[in-house]
């Protein structure tokens, strides 16, 4: 970030570079966004050594293979372990840490082998607990991966849309504009 200049609003400026910053994603990057909608979990899976990986990547982790394509997860793992965050570089998490007064995210073994990080639905998940991570695709932020309790029956898109609202994730950017 270049910092604050004159005649600009410092705010506003800051926030638009932070977002910039953000949406300077690798094509790879902008691949898993693509392949994440709809609330599901997306990896990459190579053929080769029949293998999930996360973060994605140009070839498969395993074997090196080349062919690896995007596909649906079950997204079912376990809490390895959780922190609650204090601060972010991000404004967006910053104003929602303001309210709220804490964020909280937890790495995530999935069953499948990845190890992915994730924004944690709740505060009453404790190391161990079995969760289900989906994604959401925020307009202005790119995809976020969310973890929430798992349940012995399929989780509904109703109950994702609940824990986003929860999260206040289904607002803008900005949460003072959001008031009006």
């Amino acid at each position: 970030m270049t910092g604050l200049s004159e005649g600009h609003s410092g705010r506003s400026q800051l926030l638009d570079e932070s977002l910039a910053l953000l949406n300077h994603r690798t094509p790879i990057g902008r691949a898993f966004s693509a392949a994440n909608t709809a609330f599901h979990l997306a990896l990459q899976w190579c053929p080769d050594c029949e293998r999930e990986q996360y973060p994605p990547a140009e070839v498969c982790g395993g074997c090196l293979g080349t062919d690896i394509q995007f596909r649906i997860s079950t997204g079912k793992g376990q809490l390895l372990s959780r922190t609650e965050l204090s601060h972010s570089l991000i404004p967006y998490f910053q104003h929602r840490m303001l309210l709220d007064g804490r964020w909280l995210v937890g790495l995530i073994r999935l069953d499948s082998g990845p190890i992915v990080f994730a924004h944690l639905s709740d505060g009453a998940f404790r190391t161990q607990d079995r969760v289900q991570v989906f994604t959401y695709n925020h307009p202005r932020l790119e995809t976020m991966l969310i973890a929430m309790p798992a349940a012995e029956c399929p989780v509904t898109t109703g109950e994702q849309c609940s824990v986003i609202s929860r999260l206040s994730l289904d607002r803008g950017v900005n949460p003072a504009k959001d008031e009006q």
